[in-house]
């Protein structure tokens, strides 16, 4: 039988044979770092300027079996004709007629907003807020009420007609209206 050292470690006791080995013990080496290959920075590419409200992002390819349209012919049921697009173009500027689809089924026709019109509707504002007449929160509603008013073309919007229509559309077209009258700007760029 082998002669056993007996070795204390914590609360129990550990029994060693005398013919253990001691084993020297190396400093442990440092991890190797990976070799990351230098990453060559590649030319960046202009972003394209986002499309102005109511134009494709890209342009769409004419498709070769669709016949002209007639210009008394309605551009959907119901709705206005070729030729009288054609005048509000003539009437407002050839870049200034939009038309936004709220549903698949309710399209609304609107101008862009000159600035004389935009300061008109700005004091007008500004007096019945400080007048007392009505709160801010009224104002804004108000605002998006009389620039969709103004702006659309087809169909006609007033605030009297308001009362049957979706309670969004004010909102939406007056916001289009302003962001394709030059209140957003399309490209920014540095120098």
């Amino acid at each position: 039988m082998s002669d056993v050292t007996s070795v204390s470690v914590g609360p129990r006791a550990v029994t060693l044979p005398d013919e253990v080995q001691e084993v020297p013990i190396s400093p442990p080496t440092p991890p190797m770092a990976p070799v990351i290959p230098p990453v060559q920075e590649a030319e960046p590419t202009p972003a394209a300027p986002p499309p102005m409200p109511g134009q494709p992002a890209q342009p769409m390819p004419e498709p070769e079996d669709v016949a002209p349209l007639n210009p008394t012919d309605e551009l959907w049921d119901g709705g206005p004709t070729l030729a009288q697009i054609e005048e509000w173009k003539t009437q407002y500027g050839e870049n200034a007629v939009f038309v936004t689809s709220l549903t698949p089924d309710y399209h609304v026709v609107w101008r862009t907003l000159t600035r004389f019109e935009y300061r008109r509707l700005v004091k007008n504002l500004e007096q019945a807020v400080a007048s007392g007449q009505i709160s801010q929160a009224e104002a804004n509603l108000n605002n998006e009420e009389a620039i969709t008013e103004l702006c659309s073309l087809f169909p006609p919007f007033t605030r009297q007609s308001g009362q049957g229509i979706m309670a969004g559309l004010p909102s939406v077209i007056s916001q289009e209206v302003m962001e394709a009258s030059g209140f957003v700007a399309q490209e920014v760029r540095q120098l």
